[in-house]
């Protein structure tokens, strides 16, 4: 019988990072790598054992690094780097070599329309010369797809394939162009491609980020130039943690569901056999729905009472984030009725030799 997946899906992360000039990044000779965040996911539902959900790991480290964010509309990181200490990058880095970037660009756009460019490829009906085209990257059924579209522009003579249109030809077609999907009114808005995009690839000039012909999201090409700025990640985790400790009604579902709408059940055959499987589209999507599907469950948020660090349990007895948390705790105890059983014999001690004295 095929077996039915809680969830499975890649999602892909480099060997290392570094922090540089204020983004996370992928290390020089790092490599590329896809893995399951849902086999991890999948252990911490079972309730015999204490396993990190990948998700709940994102809620401690969003705690760990509580630091003051100063947040602009520009399209530069406002904190550097050296504002936050060298032993938090390193949390922040080790947690990303463990399960890679959030993903964050490709969560909030839904369509990508390119700067066009000519080439010699030629739409059906077209004249013979350089005609105009674009990449649309459309996000749909959990991943992106890519069309090129011609534009009914042509030109005579000869031009090099792939070079960018004059701006004043395609401004009219309202292009390039980005579709979000903004949190503040949960509606679709439109933004520009030099500003929405440009802030993710760090190796880009300013000049280039208008007309430059960015890779279709989740494609090697695409992690190898894409980065995210330490201010966004620790900004788009601190707003997960803070959305699932305050959700209280429906209403306040909204920015989960949203997230969680992004991963369709995808129906896989592997050597002959059929199985049901979540496709996300960014490991943030991912993180949305396994959150949704432990709040069906009966888990609740708490904070560890060892650690204080936020996690999830289905259990109204669950004190502890982690069988480590735990055993440390019960050590402590341990401990302190160790010292308290000493202290009560050095009284009981210090009193039979005040009774031999008298």
């Amino acid at each position: 019988m095929a077996k039915l997946e809680i969830g499975s899906g890649k999602w892909w992360r480099f060997t290392d990072y570094v922090i540089q000039g204020n983004y996370i990044r992928p290390a020089k000779n790092a490599k590329l790598e896809t893995y399951d965040p849902w086999i991890l996911y999948n252990q911490s539902r079972d309730q015999r054992e204490l396993v990190d959900s990948p998700y709940s790991s994102l809620l401690k480290l969003s705690k760990k690094l509580s630091i003051e964010l100063e947040l602009t509309t520009g399209e530069s990181p406002t904190v550097a780097q050296e504002h936050l200490p060298p032993e938090s990058q390193e949390i922040l880095l080790d947690w990303c070599r463990q399960y890679g970037l959030l993903g964050i660009l490709p969560a909030s756009c839904v369509q990508v329309d390119l700067a066009p460019v000519w080439t010699m490829d030629h739409a059906p009906q077209a004249k013979r010369g350089p005609t105009a085209q674009y990449k649309r990257y459309v996000r749909a059924e959990g991943a992106w797809k890519e069309l090129t579209i011609f534009l009914h522009l042509s030109r005579s003579g000869s031009v090099k394939a792939g070079k960018p249109l004059d701006p004043k030809i395609y401004k009219p077609f309202n292009l390039p162009n980005v579709s979000n999907f903004s949190m503040l009114d949960f509606d679709l808005d439109n933004s520009e491609l030099s500003t929405t995009w440009g802030k993710f690839f760090p190796d880009l000039t300013k000049e280039r980020r208008s007309d430059y012909q960015y890779p279709c999201p989740n494609t090697k090409d695409f992690w190898h130039e894409y980065a995210e700025p330490v201010v966004d990640f620790i900004a788009e985790a601190s707003v997960f943690a803070d959305e699932l400790g305050t959700m209280q009604n429906q209403e306040d579902t909204a920015y989960l569901n949203w997230l969680a709408s992004a991963v369709v059940p995808t129906l896989v055959n592997t050597d002959g056999e059929f199985r049901l499987e979540w496709k996300g589209s960014t490991l943030l999507n991912s993180f949305a729905l396994m959150a949704a599907m432990d709040i069906t469950i009966g888990r609740s948020l708490r904070n560890c009472k060892r650690c204080e660090l936020p996690f999830l349990t289905g259990s109204e007895k669950g004190l502890y984030c982690s069988s480590t948390c735990r055993k440390s705790a019960q050590i402590q105890r341990y401990r302190v009725r160790i010292r308290e059983k000493k202290q009560q014999m050095a009284k009981t001690a210090k009193k039979a030799t005040k009774g031999k004295k008298k």
